[in-house]
C-alpha cells in the first residue's frame, strides 16, 4: 500500500492512530521515522488531549518498527 497507519501509545493514556504516506516500495525507514517524530511533536503540543505521562519529548527514541501487513499498521517500540 502507499498509505499505512501508525499507532502511538507510549507514553499516552489515549493512543493516537494516524496515516503515513509511505509511497512506492521500497519504503524509506527515514521517512517513516520522520512521520512518527512529527506526530509525536503534534501530540506533545496537546498533552491534555492524549494524557501524556512520565516523559518529556526529548526522553523518547524509536528502538524499532514493526509492520503488521494484514492491518496495514506500523507500530514503533519507543524507549525512554
Amino acid at each position: 500500500p502507499s498509505t499505512v497507519r501508525g499507532l502511538i501509545d507510549y507514553p499516552l493514556e489515549r493512543p493516537c492512530l494516524f496515516d503515513i504516506d509511505v509511497g512506492e516500495e521500497p519504503w524509506s525507514v527515514w521517512d517513516i521515522c520522520c512521520a512518527f517524530a512529527e506526530q509525536y511533536t503534534r501530540i506533545y503540543e496537546q498533552p491534555e488531549k492524549y494524557g501524556i505521562w512520565g516523559h518529556d519529548l526529548t526522553d523518547l527514541w524509536i528502538e524499532n518498527l514493526v509492520y503488521f501487513p494484514e492491518k496495514k499498521l506500523i507500530y514503533p517500540h519507543v524507549g525512554s
